[in-house]
């Protein structure tokens, strides 16, 4: 059943209306929470299947935890405007308004009358209304706090904030306390004692990050959680504002992210956090010597380094080694960073991981391209190498496992052909299919298919004309191009 809904006799509605008579007679007098929660949950009551019609949604849209929402709709219950049919899972029923019936909450005055006293001694600037008086009964009430820890709470706050101190500020902080289990005048003593301890160390940490205002009870809690929580050293939490300065002005929930992350790391020193944002600073700039050799720019290296250099060097790859390919890519028209990252992975599938692998693959290149060439010029086509020649070549020398011989003797069987490059390769993808591994096999198969008859011999012909390329080979061409063409 939905979270909000309305009793039968509203169901046919289409539209959210607010009865006068809540915005006279009801919200006045309402505490504010509890008014947001009403009014949207009555527009929600709309469509009941309305996939944010539930108590998580209400928590997230209106900043309060889902205590405060039910609490809410209990004390609008109390009035008669809303049904609470189930706590878990909640279930909210809305009544219609009903003319004839105010029922406010009411609380008993003699009980609150020495509370009232000391809660307008404590906040002298402005006169307290009745509507934040019923507040604070109601946290007394609701959450079970002795009249002597809420006067002690607003004491508290109005030390901090001064004598006009917001009646939500005060509400925060109690229901806040009151959910750490701090329900009477000895707790919050102790809490408001353990606060206090954290001052002079709040004001060297204030100095540290160039903050310049007066601690709340939020930033005491920060350090507290800091200290007490998560483990770290006094000494630790200032040193953060000058190792990660460098970068970018922290205020306390940047410090507070800081901390948590090197809690999950389980770096609680100095030199373990320093060693850590060495090892990082060295990451960025590799990413910068990277992008640059790629001709790219990037004014935040962030993602660069989560995104690429993080995982080159998890697969063993150090600065100059990346900078080195980097270089290559570049003159080779590789310019992006996805294209780069696919071929560092290429490299990484052949082993090539450090300047001096990488070195020998160049000139293993440079080699195979003398010899294609070579052997381009004897076919006479007068071009440059190419990577689908490079793709060949591999197939023949790498899978195929043919000798420069053969591959000479091969060469002059195909000059002056239609297509000799691809001649070529279909020749010698028949001798391996043949398992012709000699350069006296060889000479033998081409004297038969000499001596052959003319029918057989134009077959045998023809088929070496053939534009098509075994599995090997084609195997073969897509991952070297991949390797090179990325």
């Amino acid at each position: 059943m939905a979270f909000c809904s309305f009793s039968k006799i509203d169901e046919e509605k289409t539209s959210t209306l607010l009865d006068n008579q809540f915005i006279f007679e009801y919200m006045p007098e309402s505490p504010s929470i509890c008014a947001k929660v009403y009014i949207l949950g009555l527009a929600l009551c709309q469509n009941p299947n309305n996939p944010n019609n539930n108590i998580k949604y209400f928590a997230n849209i209106l900043n309060v935890c889902e205590d405060d929402i039910i609490s809410a709709f209990m004390y609008w219950q109390e009035l008669g405007l809303v049904e609470v049919l189930n706590i878990s899972p909640v279930e909210i029923r809305f009544l219609p308004m009903n003319k004839d019936k105010i029922k406010m909450r009411t609380y008993n005055p003699s009980i609150y009358k020495d509370f009232n006293i000391q809660m307008q001694e404590i906040i002298s600037k402005r006169q307290l209304t009745p509507t934040e008086l019923d507040e604070y009964y109601r946290i007394i009430e609701d959450y079970h706090l002795t009249q002597e820890a809420l006067i002690m709470i607003a004491k508290y706050c109005a030390d901090l904030k001064g004598e006009n101190v917001s009646r939500s500020y005060i509400s925060t902080v109690a229901k806040n306390w009151a959910k750490e289990g701090i329900l009477n005048f000895e707790d919050v003593e102790k809490k408001i004692e353990s606060l206090g301890i954290l001052d002079d160390n709040l004001n060297l940490l204030f100095n540290a990050l160039g903050i310049k205002r007066n601690a709340t009870i939020d930033d005491r809690e920060y350090l507290n959680k800091w200290i007490k929580t998560l483990g770290f050293d006094m000494s630790v939490i200032l040193h953060i504002p000058k190792t990660i300065r460098i970068r970018k002005r922290l205020d306390l929930i940047d410090l507070d992210n800081q901390l948590m992350k090197y809690y999950e790391m389980k770096l609680f020193s100095i030199k373990e956090i320093d060693d850590y944002e060495k090892n990082k600073s060295d990451l960025f700039n590799t990413a910068k010597h990277v992008v640059k050799s790629l001709g790219l720019y990037y004014d935040d290296l962030s993602k660069v380094v989560d995104t690429y250099i993080i995982p080159f060097i998890n697969m063993g790859y150090d600065e100059i080694t990346l900078t080195q390919m980097a270089d290559y890519c570049f003159k080779h028209s590789i310019r992006t960073l996805d294209s780069f990252n696919a071929f560092v992975g290429k490299m990484y599938s052949l082993g090539i991981t450090n300047v001096i692998s990488f070195a020998e693959y160049l000139e293993n290149i440079a080699v195979y391209d003398t010899k294609i060439k070579e052997i381009l010029s004897n076919l006479n086509i007068l071009r440059n190498v190419n990577n689908y020649d490079r793709a060949m070549y591999k197939t023949w020398i790498f899978d195929w496992n043919f000798d420069d011989e053969l591959i000479s003797y091969a060469t002059s069987l195909s000059a002056g052909t239609q297509n000799p490059m691809q001649y070529m390769n279909k020749l010698l993808s028949n001798w391996y299919t043949l398992k012709i591994n000699t350069i006296e096999k060889a000479k033998a198969n081409s004297q038969t298919v000499k001596n052959a008859p003319n029918t057989q011999k134009d077959k045998l012909n023809e088929s070496y004309k053939q534009t098509n390329f075994s599995k090997e080979f084609l195997d073969s061409l897509i991952t070297n191009l991949d390797e090179v063409d990325v």
